[in-house]
């Protein structure tokens, strides 16, 4: 038994070694091996347990080719970015540029994206089964026939506050699946600030959204591909404004549940949904201190509100942008063993992105 024991350690060891982190860096200029200038660059030589670490840049990363879109076709990865400025102390970031990219179109499973500026399309195609985004801004997700997805503490919308987006993206906020054959099933939005329309196609379902702060549209009651939202559930969502789940389309918003959301507005429609109990109408001054703020930080909900447990910043992983994993042995250097005493002190100190 201890040599089983031994020999599986060994393996996991091995496997941990094979894994490595690819530096992209688009500002500077990195002669090493392992450092790269494109994105798709080190996608391309990146092996299932790598890690794409794309710095913040002022310069947003394009593609490399003439596509125009970054792909990841390898699976098991994690692209991870710098996250965004903490807006209530930005002082404190090293570094308050963001990790941007225009076009990132995913076909490979279980892929990790971390901590990205997503300018135009995310796209999770065929065969991105079971991946995750966490703490990411992006305008628009098209999901095309995909499952078990998760995406979690991410700005979904808002073109117009963030400084580096693509101007000739001018399209409206989509989350949406493909119209294309095949449908998408089980995707979690968990801890999300949404402002965006929501619009799968008749077969999609099974879609849960959960501690989500929604505002402006969310669904579009006349879309042409089948449906809005359909066989899905709305648990402890605020419901800020403009949203409305009715639709002209026989198939849209059929057997939705909605429990314990707070609603803050008037258009707020369900009557075409399926269940629906333990929802409460509150006004949005009652449950905001600066109800019509876009920043992250005032979408909390008001000590004096009498649900607390509800929207983005409430459950087990509130919403928080900023905090990026810890990516271990990328910035390091070796210290000489002897150093002469006329070399002056050096002090070497290093702050996370926490």
């Amino acid at each position: 038994m201890k040599k089983i024991f031994f020999l599986l350690q060994i393996c996991l060891l091995v496997q941990h070694s094979n894994a490595t982190i690819r530096r992209v860096n688009n500002h500077l200029f990195f002669p090493q091996s392992g450092h790269y200038t494109h994105v798709q660059d080190a996608l391309n030589a990146a092996l299932p347990g790598d890690t794409i670490h794309i710095e913040p840049s002022s310069n947003t990363y394009n593609a490399s080719s003439s596509t125009g879109y970054i792909t990841v076709s390898t699976p098991n990865l994690t692209i991870i970015g710098n996250g965004l400025t903490t807006q209530t102390n930005n002082t404190v970031q090293a570094d308050t540029n963001q990790s941007a990219v225009r076009l990132l179109y995913i076909h490979a499973a279980h892929t990790k994206v971390i901590g990205l500026h997503i300018n135009n399309i995310l796209y999770f195609e065929p065969g991105s089964d079971s991946s995750t985004v966490d703490r990411c801004v992006f305008r628009i997700v098209y999901l095309e026939s995909v499952h078990d997805m998760k995406f979690t503490n991410c700005r979904i919308g808002f073109p117009y506050i963030e400084p580096m987006v693509d101007s000739n993206q001018t399209s409206f906020n989509v989350i949406a699946t493909s119209p294309s054959p095949g449908a998408s099933k089980r995707i979690l939005f968990e801890n999300n600030y949404i402002t965006a329309r929501i619009i799968t196609d008749s077969s999609s379902r099974d879609f849960i959204f959960r501690y989500n702060v929604i505002s402006e549209v969310a669904t579009d009651p006349t879309n042409t591909y089948g449906g809005s939202v359909n066989h899905s559930s709305f648990e402890k969502n605020i419901f800020k404004s403009n949203n409305n789940f009715t639709s002209t389309n026989a198939n849209a918003n059929i057997a939705n549940t909605f429990t314990d959301n707070v609603i803050c507005t008037s258009l707020m429609n369900v009557s075409n949904t399926g269940t629906n109990s333990g929802n409460v109408t509150a006004s949005v001054a009652s449950v905001f201190a600066n109800p019509t703020s876009n920043l992250d930080i005032d979408q909390q909900v008001l000590p004096s509100f009498s649900i607390q447990n509800v929207g983005m910043f409430a459950g087990t992983a509130p919403f928080n942008l900023n905090f990026i994993p810890h990516i271990p042995a990328i910035y390091q250097f070796t210290v000489p063993a002897v150093i002469n005493s006329t070399t002056p002190s050096i002090i070497i100190s290093t702050q996370s992105h926490q």
